[in-house]
């Protein structure tokens, strides 16, 4: 019942004749009407903001999963987490990204290249954070070209050669060979620079 309703009822009651004890019963009933109407509408209100917050809550943790996530690839594009100070190189273990196929074909020729094949599990590991910033064409090529000394175990170990970053090594120059016409044309010209001599001692 309305404010409206209960006023028009009172004012129906008295021009009937009702008494006071009428009146207050009535009054007392429209109270009792309004005051549960307004607590289930508290109790409704109330359900919402309890669903709007656990909303929130399950919004707001989801976010924060993903920021506190780990890239999965330096090759993704994904900088490292910000969150995460500890960056672990790329496994080289099999997988189907093509970054990770990149990385294995590149450390299977090193591996065949390298002339010595020693703690081929610490050379995965360096190889892997060594092609990050260098292509590994470029580190490969270097192979053929690197001065190795003739006794191989003065060669370093590939993981030790990789952390070291030897393929930027400047490659000392090899003297040729002498060909076999410039044998004889160097013994030549010493033969007549020696006969030159023997005359100029003999005219003294």
């Amino acid at each position: 019942m309305k404010s409206l309703d209960l006023a028009q009822t009172i004012k129906l009651m008295i021009d009937a004749g009702c008494d006071t004890e009428q009146i207050k019963r009535v009054c007392d009933g429209h109270y009792e009407h309004e005051q549960t109407k307004r607590e289930t509408q508290r109790a409704k209100w109330r359900e919402v903001k309890q669903k709007q917050r656990l909303s929130n809550v399950s919004t707001k943790n989801s976010v924060d999963i993903v920021d506190l996530s780990p890239p999965s690839s330096p090759s993704d594009g994904f900088p490292p987490g910000i969150y995460n100070p500890l960056y672990t190189p790329p496994s080289l273990t099999p997988s189907s990204s093509p970054s990770h196929t990149r990385v294995r074909e590149g450390f299977d020729l090193f591996w065949k290249s390298y002339p010595r094949k020693t703690g081929k599990g610490a050379a995965e590991k360096a190889w892997a954070k060594a092609a990050l910033k260098t292509p590994a064409d470029e580190i490969v090529g270097k192979l053929a070209k690197y001065t190795w000394p003739e006794d191989p175990q003065f060669i370093p170990h590939p993981a030790t050669w990789l952390n070291q970053k030897r393929w930027l090594d400047e490659t000392p120059a090899v003297p040729q060979k002498e060909t076999l016409s410039q044998y004889y044309a160097r013994l030549a010209m010493e033969g007549e620079q020696a006969e030159a001599n023997v005359y100029t001692f003999r005219r003294a």
